[in-house]
């Protein structure tokens, strides 16, 4: 049976919805990166060679902020870009150690404490692959140890959190509309009416799935072995009202391509 969370009447719903068979939704054959991040290189020689890689520089403005890439000579562009990366596009930012890229595969993989951020959503992870089609961003795949979370109250620190073992993000258009959470999934809610906070919402499943509608969570759907309580904040420790792990990194966040 599949649950989900019916924020009008703050309890767990039956829902019909299934879980897409990710390895189905997964498939990335045929990707092309193009113009996102580097421009495939097919054969260049000579002056021809050089000229494009000086124009792909003027281009490209996505990592600025950290070294220059080192492009070995391929008919597929491979990039390598290494220590305190930042990475700034008006919809997504992120930071990390360091990063691997091949448009064979259209791939970027992020090392080392990567930090996403997607309009209002901070997601962190140990590792994050993120794949892109048609110059656009498809999907992101959190492999290990997710954390999404969100701003609720920014005065009192109440923070939205999401948990799981491994994630993946679905993108449409550039913007992200729907979190798969796997794992031991976890999350704290807080919920409003009329914009006014009623309770805490503390849950647990083994896998959720996150909808994303106007750049905020639209609902969230339990699947499998759902627990959830309401709980009055003023009843809550303050240590009560984050996940384990749970870290704001608005401070490290780039602000421009400079």
């Amino acid at each position: 049976e599949q649950y989900r969370w019916d924020s009008l009447n703050n309890k767990i719903a039956h829902t019909d919805s299934k879980l897409s068979k990710t390895k189905a939704e997964k498939s990335s054959k045929g990707n092309k990166l193009t113009k996102w991040l580097f421009s495939k290189k097919e054969n260049e020689t000579g002056s021809s060679k050089s000229a494009q890689n000086s124009e792909q520089r003027k281009q490209d403005s996505l990592f600025k902020a950290g070294p220059r890439p080192t492009l070995p000579d391929s008919s597929y562009t491979y990039a390598k870009a290494y220590h305190k990366v930042r990475a700034f596009r008006k919809d997504l930012q992120w930071v990390c150690d360091s990063l691997n890229y091949t448009s064979k595969d259209s791939l970027a993989e992020l090392f080392y404490d990567p930090v996403i951020w997607s309009e209002a959503n901070q997601i962190v992870s140990k590792k994050v692959e993120l794949y892109v089609k048609h110059k656009q961003v498809e999907r992101m795949e959190f492999t290990e140890d997710v954390m999404i979370s969100s701003v609720d109250d920014s005065i009192k620190k109440l923070y939205n959190q999401v948990k799981g073992k491994s994630a993946t993000g679905w993108f449409k258009n550039n913007e992200l509309y729907r979190y798969d959470i796997f794992g031991n999934s976890q999350s704290i809610y807080f919920m409003r009416e009329k914009n006014k906070l009623s309770g805490v919402n503390i849950s647990e499943s083994t896998d959720m799935k996150i909808y994303v509608k106007n750049r905020a969570i639209q609902r969230i759907n339990y699947l499998t072995k759902p627990e959830s309580r309401m709980v009055p904040q003023k009843m809550m420790a303050d240590e009560e009202l984050e996940l384990k792990g749970f870290v704001w990194k608005a401070d490290v966040r780039p602000k421009s391509k400079t």
